[in-house]
């Protein structure tokens, strides 16, 4: 006699690959919340891009602006959307652009939301420290190092070589 594995129902069957259909349609579907924090650089020195960044903040937007510290370079706001508050943090570190001239990059993180929310944010400050300060200074204009002299430099002694 064979051994025979009893056949699944066929209505269990069923109802598992469409829970499986419904699960992987709600993680395509269901808007993300911001999982990392979103970033820019901004060619602007560390001091303009802070009084910026928090004049944006308190006036511009009206956020409430719980906690700044100009030294460690982070601002603390409530964001709010609709009835709801969400606590969100903006960093802003030194740095340097491609072009070696003094940047800031800007982090900014709300917890709970989308990432457009954060894209929203960084790009209108953004637009604001270009209004407020103008487009940034463009690249220096590096002459290229001079080659050393080739005719003495590498200059062989043939006559110690052979002997």
């Amino acid at each position: 006699m064979l051994n025979r594995r009893p056949r699944p129902n066929r209505s269990t069957f069923h109802l598992a690959i469409s829970a499986l259909c419904i699960a992987a349609l709600c993680l395509v579907v269901l808007p993300r919340t911001a999982a990392a924090k979103s970033s820019r650089t901004a060619s602007y020195e560390f001091s303009r891009a802070w009084r910026t960044a928090v004049r944006f903040l308190r006036i511009d937007l009206g956020y409430k602006v719980t906690e700044k510290d100009a030294d460690n370079g982070y601002i603390l706001f409530d964001f709010k959307k609709g009835d709801r508050t969400y606590p969100g943090s903006l960093e802003l570190i030194r740095a340097k652009d491609y072009a070696d001239r003094d940047s800031v990059k800007l982090i900014l993180e709300i917890k709970e939301r989308p990432e457009y929310d954060e894209d929203w944010i960084l790009a209108g400050l953004v637009q604001k420290l270009r209004d407020d300060h103008g487009l940034p200074p463009p690249p220096s204009q590096k002459e290229p190092p001079s080659k050393p002299d080739d005719k003495n430099s590498d200059k062989k002694d043939d006559s110690k070589e052979g002997r």
